[in-house]
């Protein structure tokens, strides 16, 4: 018995060196046994050797939670540090998808948006081609409705997810105070600058941007002098050293204007001017001026004086005064003119003489062949709006431009 308690005191005590040494006794005293051929007290062996090592096991333990006490709070930093890390990750990813969502979803828009538009403009030039086919485009007062101010044709079309029109803003007639009109635009209305004098063009400068005379004249040189080869008339600021001096010169064209946005490379031709001029002018056709539809800016310009141009647009007008209505009056041959405008007008010798001194030149014609469509699209889920600016030549079925925004 008192065996058995000296094994358990010497066992039980954690800082004793006994402990280990008695574990090593306990061995010894068992291969004692065995050598002396004494019975092996195998349970009384593996007793002993059970209490040391239950021992060491709980001194381990309780030294590890010593240590861990102090490892907490560096556990507790790093798992914060891991939660923040993985927080910052997944916000990243989420605004990664976000953003290629929204991407895929802007350009489902734009491809929308753009077929709605292109559908506009297929539109006006089926509409076109069949009247062409039909009437070759003589202009008559039911044609003349149908083309330039038909909402019924050319107004608000839903298609699909969203919806388009063919409209344009008409600065010089319509039925409405906006000024905008269902329909497409002829491009012999205008002035063409690439086949129009100096003179006809300072007259449309005259009525639209300026009075001052020497302004004009060099603002009209410079617009020449740029599609006209050789030396340039213009001097002074105008001349052609005006464009070797810029900040990044360039030389004038000396050809034909390809786009009317180039006239804003001419010398005196701000963004201003340009917006106010870009209506009236145009660089498709053969130069000619249609009568039945011209602007009375573009008839002052060509040689007519206002009192003249105001006759022609109120017999254009017919009964309700209105431009662009079934009661339209039409001019059928250019030389006919002064004929068919006395019949509803008086007109002065001078007026008259001034009708056959234009018509000699060649500058009238009663139909026009080049139009311009514009196609305005939008989307029934968004206020975004795609428009497409097309120029359609009829007499060569072709597209001359196209422009998307």
């Amino acid at each position: 018995m008192k065996l058995i308690n000296l094994i358990l005191y010497f066992a039980s005590d954690p800082h004793s060196r006994m402990s280990a040494k008695f574990a090593q006794s306990a061995a010894s005293f068992r291969l004692t046994l065995n050598t002396s051929g004494l019975p092996l007290y195998n349970g009384f062996s593996k007793f002993c050797i059970f209490l040391c090592a239950l021992n060491r096991r709980v001194f381990s333990c309780n030294a590890k939670f010593v240590l861990n006490k102090n490892r907490c709070g560096s556990v507790l930093i790093l798992a914060l540090w891991t939660v923040l890390f993985l927080t910052v990750l997944a916000s990243n990813i989420g605004f990664r998808i976000r953003h290629r969502a929204m991407l895929l979803m802007r350009i489902e828009e734009k491809g929308a948006l753009h077929h709605l538009a292109e559908a506009g403009v297929k539109k006006a030039i089926s509409f076109l081609r069949k009247n062409f086919e039909e009437s070759r485009l003589t202009l008559n007062a039911a044609l003349k409705e149908e083309l330039y101010n038909n909402p019924r044709r050319f107004g608000r079309t839903v298609l699909g997810k969203g919806s388009f029109e063919v409209s344009y803003q008409n600065p010089g007639w319509g039925n409405n105070s906006e000024n905008k009109n269902y329909g497409v635009v002829d491009e012999e209305r205008k002035l063409n600058i690439n086949k129009a004098h100096k003179s006809a063009v300072r007259r449309l400068l005259a009525q639209l941007i300026t009075t001052d005379e020497e302004l004009i004249k060099k603002m009209a040189n410079a617009i020449n002098d740029w599609k006209e080869i050789g030396k340039g008339e213009a001097e002074g600021f105008y001349s052609e050293d005006y464009y070797s001096n810029l900040e990044f010169p360039y030389e004038p064209k000396k050809g034909d204007f390809e786009t009317i946005d180039e006239l804003l490379l001419v010398s005196g031709i701000n963004q201003e001017v340009f917006d106010i001029l870009k209506s009236y002018i145009t660089i498709y056709g053969d130069g000619k001026i249609n009568i039945n539809t011209a602007y009375k800016e573009t008839l002052i310009a060509a040689g007519l004086d206002s009192v003249l141009a105001e006759k022609i647009i109120d017999f254009r007008a017919g009964k309700d005064a209105v431009e662009g209505t079934s009661d339209d009056n039409i001019f059928l041959k250019p030389f006919d003119i002064a004929s068919e405008l006395g019949a509803l007008n008086e007109l002065t010798k001078e007026e008259i003489k001034t009708l056959d001194r234009i018509n000699e030149s060649g500058i009238f014609k009663v139909n026009s062949s080049v139009y311009f469509i514009e196609s305005k699209a939008s989307l029934k889920s968004g206020k975004k709006q795609y428009k497409i600016s097309a120029v359609y030549n009829m007499s060569e079925k072709r597209i001359q431009y196209w422009r998307e925004k």
